[in-house]
Protein backbone atom coordinates (compact mmCIF):
# COMPACT_ATOMS: atom_id res chain seq x y z
CA UNK A 1 0.00 0.00 0.00
CA UNK A 2 1.48 3.10 -1.39
CA UNK A 3 0.87 6.33 0.92
CA UNK A 4 0.22 9.57 -0.74
CA UNK A 5 0.67 13.11 0.92
CA UNK A 6 -0.63 16.41 0.29
CA UNK A 7 1.41 17.48 -1.96
CA UNK A 8 1.18 14.86 -4.36
CA UNK A 9 4.15 13.06 -3.40
CA UNK A 10 5.06 9.40 -1.89
CA UNK A 11 8.20 9.95 -1.24
CA UNK A 12 10.71 11.96 0.64
CA UNK A 13 13.18 11.27 3.57
CA UNK A 14 11.32 10.34 6.90
CA UNK A 15 8.09 9.70 5.01
CA UNK A 16 6.02 6.27 5.03
CA UNK A 17 6.17 4.40 2.34
CA UNK A 18 4.15 1.56 2.40
CA UNK A 19 2.88 -0.42 5.21
CA UNK A 20 2.83 -3.81 5.38
CA UNK A 21 1.04 -6.55 8.68
CA UNK A 22 0.28 -9.52 9.97
CA UNK A 23 -2.73 -9.82 12.26
CA UNK A 24 -4.06 -12.55 14.63
CA UNK A 25 -7.28 -13.04 16.85
CA UNK A 26 -6.60 -16.17 17.25
CA UNK A 27 -4.22 -18.41 19.68
CA UNK A 28 -0.90 -19.77 19.50
CA UNK A 29 0.87 -21.72 21.60
CA UNK A 30 4.22 -24.18 21.55
CA UNK A 31 5.87 -26.58 23.70
CA UNK A 32 9.03 -26.43 21.37
CA UNK A 33 12.97 -26.27 22.49
CA UNK A 34 13.66 -24.98 18.93
CA UNK A 35 12.63 -21.84 17.33
CA UNK A 36 9.55 -22.06 15.57
CA UNK A 37 7.66 -19.70 13.64
CA UNK A 38 5.26 -17.39 14.90
CA UNK A 39 4.42 -14.66 12.26
CA UNK A 40 5.38 -13.90 8.85
CA UNK A 41 5.33 -10.68 6.63
CA UNK A 42 6.80 -9.62 3.84
CA UNK A 43 7.88 -6.53 1.92
CA UNK A 44 9.20 -5.54 -1.16
CA UNK A 45 11.07 -2.35 -0.37
CA UNK A 46 11.04 0.49 -3.15
CA UNK A 47 14.25 1.96 -2.62
CA UNK A 48 17.37 -0.33 -1.20
CA UNK A 49 18.38 2.93 0.67
CA UNK A 50 14.83 2.53 3.44
CA UNK A 51 14.33 1.95 6.69
CA UNK A 52 12.41 -1.19 7.71
CA UNK A 53 10.51 -0.43 11.16
CA UNK A 54 8.98 -4.06 12.85
CA UNK A 55 6.72 -3.58 15.23
CA UNK A 56 5.03 -6.10 17.02
CA UNK A 57 2.22 -6.27 19.86
CA UNK A 58 1.29 -9.64 21.65
CA UNK A 59 0.27 -10.63 25.14
CA UNK A 60 1.62 -13.84 26.62
CA UNK A 61 1.17 -16.20 29.50
CA UNK A 62 2.31 -19.76 30.37
CA UNK A 63 0.40 -22.88 31.70
CA UNK A 64 2.10 -23.43 33.95
CA UNK A 65 4.31 -21.56 36.32
CA UNK A 66 8.88 -20.74 36.22
CA UNK A 67 8.83 -20.68 32.49
CA UNK A 68 11.77 -19.09 29.94
CA UNK A 69 10.50 -17.96 26.70
CA UNK A 70 12.33 -16.27 23.82
CA UNK A 71 11.58 -14.79 20.62
CA UNK A 72 13.99 -12.90 18.26
CA UNK A 73 13.23 -11.55 14.63
CA UNK A 74 14.62 -12.97 11.51
CA UNK A 75 15.15 -11.44 7.79
CA UNK A 76 15.26 -13.76 4.81
CA UNK A 77 16.19 -17.33 7.14
CA UNK A 78 18.80 -15.32 9.27
CA UNK A 79 19.14 -13.78 13.26
CA UNK A 80 18.41 -10.37 13.28
CA UNK A 81 17.91 -7.63 16.05
CA UNK A 82 19.13 -10.20 18.86
CA UNK A 83 21.57 -9.71 21.69
CA UNK A 84 25.10 -10.28 21.58
CA UNK A 85 26.95 -13.27 23.33
CA UNK A 86 26.85 -13.79 26.59
CA UNK A 87 28.11 -17.49 27.55
CA UNK A 88 25.17 -19.65 27.61
CA UNK A 89 22.48 -16.88 27.63
CA UNK A 90 19.73 -17.20 24.86
CA UNK A 91 20.74 -14.75 22.27
CA UNK A 92 17.10 -13.06 21.16
CA UNK A 93 14.96 -9.90 20.35
CA UNK A 94 12.53 -10.43 22.96
CA UNK A 95 12.70 -12.38 26.98
CA UNK A 96 9.35 -12.93 27.34
CA UNK A 97 9.81 -15.12 30.37
CA UNK A 98 8.22 -15.30 33.41
CA UNK A 99 9.21 -16.90 37.34
CA UNK A 100 6.85 -18.47 40.10
CA UNK A 101 6.49 -15.95 41.95
CA UNK A 102 2.72 -15.02 40.28
CA UNK A 103 -0.19 -16.79 39.74
CA UNK A 104 0.05 -18.23 36.17
CA UNK A 105 -2.92 -18.22 33.40
CA UNK A 106 -4.62 -15.60 35.49
CA UNK A 107 -3.30 -12.68 33.71
CA UNK A 108 -1.78 -12.25 29.86
CA UNK A 109 1.22 -9.74 29.91
CA UNK A 110 1.42 -7.61 27.07
CA UNK A 111 4.61 -7.12 25.05
CA UNK A 112 5.77 -4.42 22.69
CA UNK A 113 8.95 -4.27 20.77
CA UNK A 114 10.61 -2.82 17.71
CA UNK A 115 13.75 -3.22 15.45
CA UNK A 116 14.57 -0.55 12.88
CA UNK A 117 16.61 -2.21 9.86
CA UNK A 118 17.91 -0.96 6.66
CA UNK A 119 16.25 -2.76 3.52
CA UNK A 120 19.41 -3.47 1.77
CA UNK A 121 17.77 -3.83 -1.59
CA UNK A 122 13.87 -3.81 -3.76
CA UNK A 123 14.05 -7.59 -3.62
CA UNK A 124 11.20 -9.03 -1.00
CA UNK A 125 12.49 -9.18 2.56
CA UNK A 126 10.78 -11.84 4.70
CA UNK A 127 10.53 -11.36 8.06
CA UNK A 128 9.61 -13.50 10.91
CA UNK A 129 8.98 -13.69 14.52
CA UNK A 130 9.81 -17.10 15.95
CA UNK A 131 9.93 -18.17 20.11
CA UNK A 132 11.60 -21.49 22.27
CA UNK A 133 10.91 -22.53 25.40
CA UNK A 134 14.19 -23.35 27.26
CA UNK A 135 12.76 -25.90 30.35
CA UNK A 136 9.25 -27.28 28.93
CA UNK A 137 6.13 -25.57 29.64
CA UNK A 138 3.69 -24.59 27.09
CA UNK A 139 3.56 -21.00 25.99
CA UNK A 140 0.73 -19.25 25.18
CA UNK A 141 0.16 -15.72 22.83
CA UNK A 142 -2.96 -13.81 22.51
CA UNK A 143 -4.58 -15.54 25.51
CA UNK A 144 -4.15 -16.51 29.32
CA UNK A 145 -3.05 -19.52 29.78
CA UNK A 146 -6.64 -21.14 30.85
CA UNK A 147 -10.00 -19.29 29.15
CA UNK A 148 -11.80 -21.13 31.78
CA UNK A 149 -14.06 -18.55 33.04
CA UNK A 150 -15.06 -14.76 32.40
CA UNK A 151 -11.74 -13.18 33.97
CA UNK A 152 -9.42 -14.59 31.02
CA UNK A 153 -8.88 -13.14 27.93
CA UNK A 154 -8.23 -13.85 24.00
CA UNK A 155 -6.38 -11.29 22.59
CA UNK A 156 -4.96 -9.98 18.83
CA UNK A 157 -1.52 -10.18 18.17
CA UNK A 158 -0.67 -8.15 15.40
CA UNK A 159 2.95 -7.18 13.65
CA UNK A 160 3.57 -4.23 11.54
CA UNK A 161 6.56 -3.44 8.59
CA UNK A 162 6.49 0.31 7.84
CA UNK A 163 8.78 1.28 4.77
CA UNK A 164 9.99 4.86 5.50
CA UNK A 165 12.51 7.17 3.18
CA UNK A 166 15.81 7.58 4.27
Amino acid sequence: MAIYYGDGSNSGSGRVIQIVSEYSSGKFSTSSSSYVDVQTLQITPKSSSSKILLQTFHTYDFTDNGRFAFIKYTKNGSDLAIGDSEGPAQRCTVDVSRGTSHNDSVVAFPAMYQYLDTAGGTSQITYKTRIKLTNGGTAMLGRTGNVNDGNRSSSIFQWVAKEIAA
